[in-house]
């Protein structure tokens, strides 16, 4: 990654002889030279990867800046859909021991119970029978 450009610096000429191996610049040049070697670089194209690295650094700043917004806001946004109530013990005792009858079928004909056993922070335990017939 390290010779991808990043930002367009200017162009740059070199000549090569292939007879004697010569390599001249463009200031190195003379005068019959660059002015051949300047309209080839007037209608040289900038490469499609030239602001490629730069496109990865944004990516990647982006995602980091998503990924601190989310941490910061997972930390200090508290649970909104839970009532202050819960986090008491008082309220937990009473609601062990609660029992609830539900229906398994729609006639009514079967119908199941459930107890509570426990309740913490973020969970609820309780306990369940199989489903009875009668009313």
């Amino acid at each position: 990654m390290f010779w991808i450009p990043v930002f367009p610096i200017g162009k740059s000429s070199l000549t090569a002889c292939r007879h004697c191996k010569q390599v001249l610049t463009t200031r190195e040049m003379p005068a019959t030279y660059r002015i051949p070697v300047q309209a080839l670089q007037q209608q040289a194209r900038m490469p499609r990867t030239q602001f490629t690295l730069f496109a990865l650094f944004a990516l990647f700043a982006l995602f980091g800046l998503f990924l601190i917004i989310s941490l910061l806001i997972n930390t200090f946004d508290e649970p909104r859909n839970m009532p202050a109530t819960t986090t008491s013990a008082a309220p937990a005792r009473k609601i062990v021991g609660t029992r609830c009858k539900f229906d398994v079928t729609d006639d009514g004909r079967q119908y199941g119970l459930i107890e509570v056993t426990g309740v913490a922070a973020n969970s609820v335990q309780y306990r369940m029978t199989n489903p009875l017939r009668g009313r």
